[in-house]
This record gives structure tokens, sequence and C-alpha cells, in this order.
């Protein structure tokens, strides 16, 4: 008599297993299990969220920015800038990514149609950097389109330095932000969207696997891109249709990519559970921020004087709820300490401003502190930040060779 399966791989038996897993009742789901940092899921049609939790935390967003990089790469061609057959030559900067990568050499080239099967399924950050450089002359140049380009789409919490998701203290993103980006994707750029599906691509000699197992494992699922960076976690942004429903959604800081898989599965499974019994709701526009179309920027609402509003370079109509850490508690970044009230208060609004998007929802103000000679020193801080925010912020003023450390608070706003 035979062993039971001879003829069955570990590896097989380990995606049945995983598959049964999958299909076991998930009862009571929302009491007994939550995915790790945050998720999201919308209803792509009209970006109605369905559910979600921390969906404004920002976090980093590890390859996951190489959706942006391939949106922009995308409109090129829509414009006509680029067509599938051009060549995109790579720097010394580019060939000296690290990896992944596609290990293209200084001064050799590769088509369009290559780069963006390179960036969707190797998720290469050579690539990254060589459409980058290509598109906007330098990574820094590319950065701002980034950045406009988010602002467009409504993604009022993120910030990008780079192309490829290469861990940054300053590249961060939400999950509500990242589903906005893959939405925009898949209705702005439809045309283009089935490269995200792509299970493999061939370069040369070499055949190229996707990292997005997700596509597989969920019945209905067509897209769309993975990420891990250490100080994150494995991150996903899948998309689905069933009975004539899309879904999109994000999962941010898997513990591992099978964990991170079954994170997005489940919350993918209870959002076609709560559709279920609703009408089909109305398309809604992709870009709530108008842009002037003769230089692509961002045309800035009045301001409101004399309103907390009027300081903040981003959108208002976002959730704050990104504000406070997951445990409740709220962090700031103490920038520096002076002995009079103003300069302390002026050095926190600069810090503030120099910080941009990392530190959205902070707010600059003062800390008194009497020493014992009976005279005060006053702290500047930017308060109401995440802990990651704040760490992220007090990363980002060391490196322009500046003091900064993070403060916890529970109940004493930076202005006592």
């Amino acid at each position: 008599m035979c062993h039971p399966c001879p003829h069955l791989s570990q590896s097989l038996l380990a995606i049945i297993l995983l598959v049964v897993a999958l299909i076991t009742p998930a009862h009571g789901w929302a009491e007994r299990y939550k995915p790790p940092t945050g998720y999201i899921a919308i209803d792509a049609r009209s970006g109605r969220t369905l559910l979600a939790e921390n969906p404004d935390l920002q976090v980093h967003p590890a390859s996951l920015t190489k959706m942006m990089t391939l949106y922009l790469l995308f409109d090129a061609l829509q414009r006509g800038r680029l067509k599938m057959g051009s060549r995109i030559r790579f720097s010394r900067n580019a060939a000296r990514q690290p990896s992944s990568k596609l290990g293209i050499r200084y001064r050799k080239s590769i088509t369009v149609k290559t780069a963006i099967y390179a960036l969707a399924v190797k998720s290469a950050n050579d690539v990254a950097m060589a459409v980058a450089e290509r598109l906007a002359g330098s990574q820094e140049k590319f950065a701002a389109r980034m950045n406009a380009k988010a602002q467009a789409l409504g993604m009022s919490r993120t910030n990008f330095v780079n192309p490829s998701g290469l861990h940054d203290p300053l590249q961060v993103s939400t999950p509500r932000d990242l589903a906005r980006l893959a939405r925009g994707l898949l209705y702005k750029h439809k045309r283009h969207y089935k490269y995200f599906k792509a299970k493999r691509f061939k370069h040369g000699r070499r055949t190229f696997r996707t990292h997005n197992r997700f596509i597989a494992l969920y019945n209905g699922a067509d897209g769309i891109k993975t990420g891990y960076v250490r100080a994150s976690g494995f991150n996903l942004a899948g998309s689905a249709v069933r009975k004539n429903r899309r879904l999109i959604g994000v999962i941010i800081g898997g513990k591992t990519a099978a964990r991170r898989d079954l994170d997005l599965v489940r919350v993918m499974d209870a959002g076609f559970r709560l559709v279920a019994g609703i009408a089909k709701l109305p398309y809604a526009g992709i870009a709530p921020v108008a842009v002037d179309s003769r230089n692509g920027r961002i045309v800035k609402p009045p301001r409101r004087s004399g309103t907390v509003a009027a300081k903040t370079r981003l959108s208002t109509r976002q959730p704050t709820t990104g504000v406070v850490s997951r445990s409740g508690r709220e962090y700031a970044a103490q920038v520096g300490a002076v002995t009079s009230k103003q300069a302390a208060a002026r050095l926190a609004d600069k810090r503030l401003k120099l910080l941009g998007p990392v530190a959205t929802g902070g707010v600059a103000g003062v800390a008194a502190l009497k020493l014992s000679s009976g005279r005060y020193l006053y702290r500047a801080r930017i308060g109401g930040l995440t802990a990651l925010q704040a760490r992220n912020a007090c990363s980002a003023i060391r490196r322009a060779q500046r003091d900064c450390f993070v403060v916890g608070s529970t109940s004493r706003s930076p202005d006592n």
C-alpha cells in the first residue's frame, strides 16, 4: 500500500491547506479577527468605504509606491509623450539601485512595455528610477509630480520622495489614500490596468513571476500590487469582481506575505457580504481636487482666514482619525527649547512648514517649563501626531542636523 498522495509536492499540499483555511466560514469575523496595523475595503464604482480599521494611519507604502510611478507612466502614454516601443535608458544611478531589480546595466535600455511589466510584476527598483529620470529628469522632480498627482486624487495624507518605495522616513501614505490611487488607476487608465494581473513576463532568457499571490488565491481577483519594507511590514492592494460588483482593498502591516494575503481575503470577503444587500452605488469622479490643465498644478481653494483650516495645505474633507495613535494617545515632536515664548512659537511653525505632509494634522505649539530659578524654558513642539508621524518627523529634522525627539502626551496640548 502506497503512502497517501505520494504524487503531491509539499508546496501543493501547502496551497491546499491554505485554500481550506480560506473557505472555512468566518462567522463573527469582525469580533474575533483584526488584521494588523490598518486596512480598508471600498466600493470601486462609488469610492465609498465599506469597512476599515485605521484607514488614515500614516505608514510607509513600500512598493505600493510603484502604483503612482506607473500612473505617471500611463499618463505619458495617454498624452502621446511615449509609446510602448519607446526606449528607457538607464543612468548609473538607476543601474545602482538595490534589489529587487531587473539588473539592466548602465547605458543600456528597455522598452516602455518591458518597464511596465517590470514594475507591475517584478517590482524592479532600478526600472522605477529609470522611468522617473526618463519622465522628469531626476528623482526629486519626479517626486514633485507624484505628490501633485496624489493631491489631485485626494490622497491628502501621502508624501512621496522616491519612485520605488525604498524606505525613506519621509515617504508615507495611508490605506485610504492607496485605495484612492488603485481606484484612479482602474478608471483613469483602464486600458493599462491589465498589467497588474500579469502572473509573469519574460525578459531576455529569464522569466519573472509575480509576487502577488492574492490574484491566484482569491476568486475574482485581478490585481494589483504588493509591497514590503521592514519599517512597515507586508502591504497589499488588491481588487476583485463578484456578481458585477468590484471592490478594492488595502492591507498595511502584515506579519508575513502569507498572512497579508489571508488578511486581504478576509477583508474582501467581509466587503462583498456588506454590498450583497446594497443597491449598486452611482459612479463618483476620481479627482476631487481641481487641477490646472495648463501646468498640472493644484488649484488651491480660497483661504478661510481666522481658522485652523487656512493653515493647512491639504484637503480639509478627510477624517482626522490618523492623528491619534492606535492606543488613543497623542505624540509630539519636540524641535527645540528656548527662553523666549515667541521664538519657540516661530520655531515650531517653521519646522511644521518644513515637514509638510509628513506631519499632516500636526499643530505647532509651545510647552512651558518652569525652572528652579523661577524662569521659564519654552519648548517648541509639533503635537497631534501619531507615534509613526512623530518618529518620521524627528528623523527628517535630524537629517537636517537639527535637534528633535519624540514626546508622548495623554492630556496636555502643546500650548499648555
